[in-house]
C-alpha cells in the first residue's frame, strides 16, 4: 500500500473481527484494497489503535514523503540496499505463494480483480513449493 495511502488511514478501516484493514478507493475510485492482518500481528494494531476515536488517522504525522525517508533508512541500517515500498508487495506474495496460501486470496489481498496476475507473476513459487513438500 503506497505511503499516502497509508498515511490516510483511520481507525473506522480496521475490521478486528475479520482481521481486515480496508484502504478505500485505492485501486479505483470504486474499488478498496483490503489487507488481510496477520494473526501474530493483530495484538501490535489492537495495541496501536486502542484509545482511537473512529475518525482518527492511524498514522498521525505521516506522509508518502516520511514514510518513504523511514523506509528507505530501516533498510540501510539492516544492509538491504535499493529495497523500495513497492518490493514489500512482490515479497508477500512470494512468501505467501509458497506457504500454499490460495492465489485467489493472494490476489484479493494485493487488490487484483482475479487470481491470474498472481498466477502468471508467482506461478513459479507455487511449483516450488510443491517441489519442496513432495520431494521431487
Amino acid at each position: 500500500m503506497p505511503g499516502w495511502r497509508r498515511a490516510s488511514l483511520r481507525r473506522r478501516d480496521i475490521d478486528f473481527e475479520r482481521r481486515e484493514i480496508r484502504a478505500a478507493g485505492t485501486k479505483t475510485h470504486a474499488r478498496d484494497r483490503i489487507v488481510r492482518v496477520a494473526e501474530w500481528a493483530l495484538p501490535y494494531v489492537q495495541d496501536h489503535s486502542r484509545g482511537l476515536r473512529p475518525n482518527d488517522r492511524l498514522f498521525p504525522g505521516n506522509d508518502c514523503w516520511s514514510t518513504s525517508d523511514a523506509q528507505r533508512e530501516a533498510c540501510a541500517r539492516l544492509g538491504m540496499g535499493d529495497y523500495q515500498i513497492k518490493d514489500q508487495r512482490h515479497s508477500y506474495a512470494v512468501r505467501a505463494a509458497r506457504a500454499g496460501t490460495p492465489a485467489e486470496l493472494i490476489s484479493r489481498q494485493l487488490g487484483h480483480a482475479n487470481a491470474v496476475l498472481v498466477l502468471k507473476v508467482y506461478g513459479r513459487s507455487y511449483r516450488a513449493s510443491r517441489s519442496a513438500t513432495s520431494g521431487k
